[in-house]
């Protein structure tokens, strides 16, 4: 079971939230 481009792609986008925060 692996992410898919979608999910990947989410949790990409809180990462760079995360560390902008």
């Amino acid at each position: 079971n692996y992410p898919t481009m979608a999910e990947a792609y989410r949790v990409a986008a809180l990462n760079g939230l995360n560390r902008l925060f």
